[in-house]
């Protein structure tokens, strides 16, 4: 594992091959094969699949990452979720450390889990809420406020996010979504890269199924 100066990792499992910024903290989490946190991130209660980043000065709670995904600098995932019904909004209510105002919590803000698939790309200063699910292959445009889930393969931008278009045709997305591509060994990944750059076609997603049920074939 490649760590910066001042990391602080509490009850984490890391893969060794993670790179960890400095001055970022790792809590209760699960990180893959070549993940990144970027400096004076954190990443608390939650997973990151393999060749997953997130940049400096993002915050992760609570949620799923999946594999190949990429989040930019600034971004909040699944952040504090006060409820506003209550006669107060503070946080004494739950954040036991901080005030000792009551000896239990009446109720926990982070409870709802955000799911981020693989193969997403979040834009910087972005934040996605508590309970939100991106679909694999979204994009999130910078500075976005998601509050609601976003279907596979869609672009969203803004505040609230709102739906710009989808990234391919349905015919597409929906043999992308049969290939799984990010479930194929990184070594055959990188072995062909060429295809990965290219605009998919249905015959390059032929190629790829090809490619992924040959190892499938060969471990067996």
């Amino acid at each position: 594992m490649n760590k910066g100066e001042n990391v602080e990792v509490i009850d984490s499992a890391i893969d060794e091959t993670a790179n960890l910024g400095g001055c970022s903290t790792i809590i209760h989490s699960n990180l893959g094969e070549m993940c990144i946190v970027g400096k004076f991130s954190k990443v608390a209660y939650s997973s990151m699949g393999p060749l997953s980043y997130i940049s400096d000065y993002s915050v992760v709670i609570n949620s799923v990452i999946g594999k190949f995904s990429s989040i930019s600098w600034g971004v909040t995932i699944g952040p504090e979720e006060h409820d506003y019904k209550r006669l107060t909004n503070h946080s004494f209510l739950y954040s036991l450390k901080a005030f000792t105002l009551t000896p239990h919590k009446h109720y926990s803000p982070f409870e709802k889990e955000c799911i981020i698939g693989n193969d997403v790309w979040i834009g910087c200063n972005s934040t996605i809420l508590r309970g939100v699910t991106i679909g694999d292959g979204a994009v999130v445009g910078a500075n976005s406020l998601v509050n609601k889930n976003v279907e596979p393969y869609t672009i969203v931008v803004g505040s609230p996010a709102k739906v710009i278009k989808h990234r391919f045709t349905s015919e597409i997305i929906t043999a992308l979504l049969e290939l799984k591509w990010w479930d194929i060994p990184v070594s055959v990944i990188s072995e062909h890269t060429e295809l990965f750059a290219a605009e998919p076609t249905m015959e390059i997603i032929e190629t790829l199924k090809k490619l992924k049920s040959t190892v499938i074939n060969k471990n067996q």
